[in-house]
């Protein structure tokens, strides 16, 4: 129970958008400042290169009606806007998330109040501020989740749903859009020290509902596509095959972006963890979960 009652719990640190070191939104905790400014001008260089010559070389001018391109643009986005705050972040000198847990934790002692507080808190956020996120920082956070969780969640029906090899030829830009993608996604994850809660799913079930309900309005609209379908993907023909669309749809929905979200979630506390408490021992266990009570 402790554990739902921790991740779940009715309060808005649990749910909402606050973090107690706002360093994370900037910094590392793995990589100095200026290795970490040069990671992510090579995500968001390479995103960004790629997402201009896909919609250039796009036969379709619908390119918008696709989840593959919904997921992309917000990828390159994201990068964007991360290589961005990670640049003034070095260029002002701020205080890294690094920096601050080394100086936190080499304060307290295991029995200590702040201690016991940090085993309420994201390890890398154990220097609080006091202060909620700007509007920035929380708009790079959702835009995080969003291009992280819609990355894999792409890859993974991409391969699983929609390609077939007996129409669809394994391009650079297929493999650009559903596989590399991903590959960023993960390691962007594992790199930066964003916060990935459990409870933040609704951020990506939103994002879900969101495409259904456009396609819906696109099969509604008699929209066809530039192949001449009526159909945005084989697996969502709602005159075809109305019922094992809607199979699809509930399955993707209600099982699909939760257990994409739940496991991704734990990979990324659980690389973090091990690495902090090798790095920082003092660091507890178990650590991984959102600030409790206004932290």
């Amino acid at each position: 129970m402790s554990f739902f009652k921790t991740h779940f719990g009715p309060s808005r640190y649990v749910w909402g958008l606050h973090a107690t070191n706002h360093a994370v939104f900037t910094s590392s905790t793995y990589l100095p400042q200026w290795a970490f400014v040069l990671y992510r001008f090579l995500q968001a260089g390479y995103s960004f290169g790629w997402l201009v010559s896909l919609i250039v070389h796009s036969d379709d001018n619908r390119w918008l009606i696709y989840l593959t391109n919904w997921s992309y643009l917000l990828l390159a986005t994201y990068f964007a806007l991360a290589f961005i705050g990670a640049a003034l972040h070095w260029f002002h000198g701020w205080p890294t998330a690094t920096d601050q847990l080394h100086t936190s934790t080499s304060q307290l002692s295991p029995d200590s109040e702040k201690s016991n507080q940090m085993r309420m808190s994201e390890p890398n956020l154990a220097a609080p501020t006091g202060t909620r996120p700007t509007v920035a920082q929380r708009l790079l956070w959702v835009l995080y989740l969003l291009a992280t969780d819609a990355a894999v969640t792409v890859v993974i029906l991409y391969w699983g749903l929609v390609f077939d090899s007996a129409t669809t030829d394994v391009s650079e830009y297929n493999i650009s859009e559903h596989a590399i993608n991903g590959v960023q996604a993960v390691i962007e994850m594992l790199v930066a020290d964003m916060p990935h809660r459990l409870a933040h799913l609704y951020f990506l079930f939103t994002y879900g509902i969101a495409y259904m309900i456009l396609t819906l309005i696109w099969w509604g609209a008699d929209g066809v596509t530039d192949n001449g379908t009526t159909y945005i993907y084989k697996v969502l023909d709602y005159d075809a095959t109305p019922g094992k669309a809607a199979m699809y749809l509930c399955l993707v929905l209600l099982i699909g972006l939760p257990v994409i979200h739940f496991v991704l979630s734990g990979l990324v506390a659980t690389v973090r963890e091990r690495f902090l408490r090798r790095q920082v021992p003092s660091v507890p266990g178990g650590a991984f979960t959102p600030p409790q009570h206004g932290q």
